[in-house]
């Protein structure tokens, strides 16, 4: 069976030559486990500009795409403040969208648009909270 990453931010934290090493290592035997990384859906969040520097210099080759902004990662965001505020706000201008959408239909149908509200916008609003907290 063949398992292929989808996306993938490289999160484990630590100097940048072991994750360039660990990333060299995954390379060369994932394969013969079935898994086959793509460095052009992978990530690597470092916290500083000097830290971009040495990652982009350190990974240059490889395809990764080398970032102090952020990502999503697992259904939360990751990296800086600006980045998390940013979708955050994102979130919120689809939330309201949905809210004036849900208060035509609660008009004609009140049950309907809170069983909508409850079973779905509900679960996004908490998993947000939750998770950029």
């Amino acid at each position: 069976k063949q398992w292929y990453q989808r996306r993938v931010a490289i999160t484990a934290g630590g100097k940048l030559q072991h994750m360039k090493k660990w990333w060299d290592t995954l390379l060369k035997i994932g394969p013969k486990y079935g898994y086959f990384p793509n460095n052009g859906k992978t990530i690597l969040i470092v916290k500083n500009i000097q830290g971009l520097f040495k990652a982009k210099e350190l990974f240059r080759n490889s395809g990764i795409e080398v970032t102090t902004a952020g990502d999503r990662h697992l259904g939360a965001v990751i990296g800086s403040d600006e980045f998390r505020n940013l979708y955050v706000k994102k979130k919120v201008e689809g939330w309201i969208k949905d809210l004036r959408v849900m208060t035509e239909i609660a008009k004609d149908e009140p049950q309907a648009a809170y069983t909508g509200f409850t079973r779905g916008l509900c679960h996004r609003l908490r998993l947000c909270v939750d998770t950029t907290a």
